[in-house]
């Protein structure tokens, strides 16, 4: 805008300009208007086969010097920008910075036929303060219920493996004004792959900013073999549950919140008889025999024996315990290596004797290994 002064008027010039999109020499876009007008070059980015647009380049520039294409670009001079694009293929690695620019200056970077390890950080020219929050394969990720986002996605540090039939293209998310929530499968996978869920809403404009939801449930992971989800734990040791499952979970404005998943293995729990219960911990290996004090004095006994045999009768492991004051009897056996099938247990005498018939229990988790 240029503006004039004389003695007894101003003049005021409106500058114009116009911005010409073309995909290689087919033009897809042009306007001509009022400076200062901002374009959102998302809006026209272009797909081909077998390749990815990863930017606009000007004409006459190095292939290094373009806009990525999620720009928001106001032109000061008439500009003509073209789709700038990378082949791709199978094995292929493409990771998209878009405003995050790796190491060699560039907004991409392109790997062929060998794991990646994702960047923790990238640079942000816009400011020194933004951080990189996760990876995703969408381009405009969607919160859909609880506000989890849509998509498969990785965090920083993470390693993508290259695909033998298909490109894998990722995308670059710095941290929003929002409050967003990162959950971690530990031992186990996130069932429609990556290697976290993340929660948000990605946005700066969203009001309010705090992320105000619920923890996800199990049914977003694939738990571990005879483990299932108790919670969640703010470490990552994972070992205490700090949010139940469905838990009311709220994230301040601009922070990020990582969650891990805390596993317990499996109980399968059997009464063969009343005051006798067996109990097979499969993650553990483990099979736990309690005979309540009631039982005890019905039996007349103060010790408890039990045997755990496998499939074909062989003897895997034995338990001898004492009833301590008014507490019932607990005993523990392992079959680590061997199919447990059978437990058998009897009270004990005084000289441990054996008393009265054996209690068998078939144990119901089978083919527990």
């Amino acid at each position: 805008m240029t503006i004039q002064v004389s003695q007894k008027k101003v003049i005021l010039k409106v500058h114009e300009y116009t911005l010409r999109l073309f995909d290689e020499n087919r033009r897809i876009f042009s306007k001509t208007a009022e400076y200062p007008m901002y374009y959102d070059l998302l809006d026209y980015r272009q797909e081909k086969e077998g390749f990815v647009q990863v930017g606009w380049q000007y004409r006459d520039v190095m292939d290094n010097a373009f806009l990525p294409i999620n720009e928001s670009f106001c032109p000061s001079t008439n500009t003509d920008l073209y789709a700038y694009w990378e082949p791709v293929g199978p094995r292929d690695i493409l990771l998209q910075g878009l405003d995050g620019y790796f190491d060699n200056k560039r907004t991409y970077q392109k790997y062929t036929g060998i794991d990646v390890i994702l960047p923790k950080q990238l640079n942000y020219s816009r400011s020194d303060d933004i951080n990189l929050l996760a990876w995703s394969d969408q381009l405009q990720a969607s919160a859909l219920d609880l506000c989890v986002y849509d998509g498969i996605w990785y965090c920083g540090g993470d390693t993508v493996e290259a695909e033998a039939d298909t490109a894998k293209v990722l995308y670059a998310y710095p941290q929003s004004g929002a409050g967003t929530a990162i959950y971690h499968p530990t031992k186990g996978t996130v069932k429609k792959g990556g290697t976290v869920i993340v929660q948000g809403r990605y946005s700066g404009i969203v009001s309010p900013m705090d992320l105000q939801t619920y923890t996800i449930g199990a049914d977003y992971l694939t738990a571990p073999e005879n483990y299932r989800l108790a919670g969640w734990s703010t470490s990552p040791e994972a070992e205490t549950v700090d949010y139940e499952l469905g838990e009311e979970l709220q994230v301040d404005g601009g922070a990020v919140q990582h969650l891990y998943a805390v596993w317990e293995g499996r109980e399968y729990t059997e009464t063969p008889e009343t005051g006798c219960t067996v109990t097979t911990i499969p993650a553990e290996a483990k099979v736990v025999v309690t005979l309540e004090k009631s039982w005890c004095i019905e039996k007349g006994v103060k010790q408890g024996f039990c045997a755990l045999y496998d499939e074909n009768g062989k003897l895997i492991d034995v338990s001898v315990g004492t009833q301590n004051g008014d507490q019932g009897i607990t005993l523990e056996m392992q079959y680590m290596g061997e199919t447990a099938k059978t437990c058998k247990v009897f009270g004990v005498k005084d000289q441990n004797i054996p008393t009265g018939q054996a209690i068998e229990c078939t144990l119901l988790a089978i083919d527990l290994q």
